[in-house]
């Protein structure tokens, strides 16, 4: 009985321990997603918007409105990543958001299989729903894939910083905004300064 206990409290465990993974890479992509939104709305546009609303007022010709135009749609063109400079950072921000995307299907998946087990059993525990109890290991596969996922995307993002890091030493001055905004805490220049390190001993050795 003991053992069954220990059995027991180790697997609850176990279940926090991966629900508490799952929560903070939600808050992660809420973190990217949610400044990346703020970074189209305000250098992207409404900053261009204001310089095409007084370019419009000072407008004397039919000439002079379509050149207004074109300098607001260039701009906006370059910081939504449209153009050839920055077409690679929109094609990995659009992989990322593609396996966020499978991520929130998995987890979907995976809270469908624990209401089904609650429907099925007499009223089992979440923990032991959740550890695989009536699943045949399904929700271990689950939870396994959607590690595999954290892993992959949290390598993307950090690979996506340094890709905007590189423009905005090209003079890219709108992208030091968008740095500052995901990187408000230090947490994208601490890992890619850890990862750089692991590199180098793992190279090293």
């Amino acid at each position: 009985e003991s053992s069954s206990s220990s059995s027991s409290s180790s697997s609850s465990l176990q279940v926090v321990v991966r629900w508490r993974q799952v929560e903070v890479f939600l808050m992660e992509v809420t973190h990217l997603v949610t400044n990346l939104e703020g970074y189209v709305m305000t250098q992207a546009i409404w900053g261009p918007w204001q310089t095409l609303i007084s370019d419009l007022d000072e407008a004397n010709t039919l000439s002079d409105l379509q050149q207004a135009h074109m300098r607001f749609v260039s701009i906006v063109s370059n910081r939504c990543f449209q153009t050839t400079e920055t077409k690679k950072v929109l094609e990995h921000v659009s992989a990322i958001f593609k396996r966020v995307l499978h991520f929130k299907t998995q987890v979907a998946s995976l809270l469908d299989t624990l209401e089904d087990d609650s429907h099925q059993h007499s009223a089992p525990s979440p923990a032991s729903a959740a550890a695989g109890g009536g699943g045949g290991g399904l929700k271990d596969n689950i939870y396994q894939e959607l590690a595999t996922i954290i892993k992959h995307t949290r390598d993307d993002c950090r690979l996506l910083f340094r890709m905007m890091q590189i423009l905005a030493r090209r003079g890219f001055e709108p992208m030091r905004d968008l740095i500052t905004r995901l990187d408000y805490n230090g947490y994208f220049s601490k890992t890619l300064r850890v990862k750089t390190s692991l590199a180098h001993q793992q190279s090293s050795s």
